[in-house]
């Protein structure tokens, strides 16, 4: 799923129109309110690494309103890690784990990718 239909899908859902990074938060926030009546208690993130980057919301959000998906390393690194970290303030706050799974290996189990397509809880 590209990076436009990814904000599109989430925004549908969540029904937040994700224009910004406040509402982008927001969106994900309603998930997560959303999740914690269902019990949820921890969140899954799997990662490459965790980028060495500067926290910066506004960048987060100029890059967001721009529309398009981060076209260098280095402002996808810092939005990622801003999202991180406002992530995590956010599972704190209700008292979630956060997991971070590193370097995973994806879709290695071809029977499953099979029958049910890439990235579904086989990594």
């Amino acid at each position: 799923m590209g990076w436009r239909t990814y904000l599109e899908t989430l925004g549908e859902i969540a029904g937040v129109d994700v224009t910004d990074y406040a509402s982008l938060l927001k969106a994900l926030e309603l998930r997560m309110d959303h999740f914690a009546k269902l019990d949820c208690c921890i969140s899954d993130h799997g990662l490459e690494y965790v980028p060495a980057a500067r926290y910066d919301q506004e960048a987060a959000d100029t890059l967001l309103r721009s529309g398009e998906a981060p076209k260098d390393r280095k402002a996808a690194e810092g939005f990622m890690f801003t999202l991180l970290v406002d992530l995590g303030r956010s599972y704190a706050k209700r008292g979630w784990t956060m997991q971070l799974h590193l370097g995973p290996i994806r879709n290695n189990n071809t029977r499953a990718e099979r029958e049910l397509g890439p990235d579904t809880g086989y990594d």
